[in-house]
């Protein structure tokens, strides 16, 4: 969901589960000492890329989520210009 939020300086606010569930992944970079995380889903949505390493670092638990998330870290090969 997006609204625009007050009167006199407007700004646009994102709400939902999918802006939560990106938080609470972003905030597991420190933890696994990664620049980038993503999810399973993202993961399998995304084409093949040989520029491109993906490891994962497990099931997560996120707050608020029922289940477990497996993450990814991302990171380019050595062969990536």
């Amino acid at each position: 969901m997006v609204a625009e939020v007050g009167h006199l300086k407007k700004e646009i606010a994102f709400h939902g589960d999918t802006i939560n569930i990106a938080a609470r992944i972003r905030s597991l970079c420190h933890q696994y000492n990664a620049d980038f995380i993503i999810s399973d889903s993202l993961h399998e949505a995304l084409p093949s890329d040989s520029r491109y390493q993906f490891e994962s670092l497990g099931f997560a638990e996120l707050k608020g989520k029922e289940h477990k998330v497996e993450i990814y870290s991302i990171s380019k090969t050595s062969n990536a210009g």
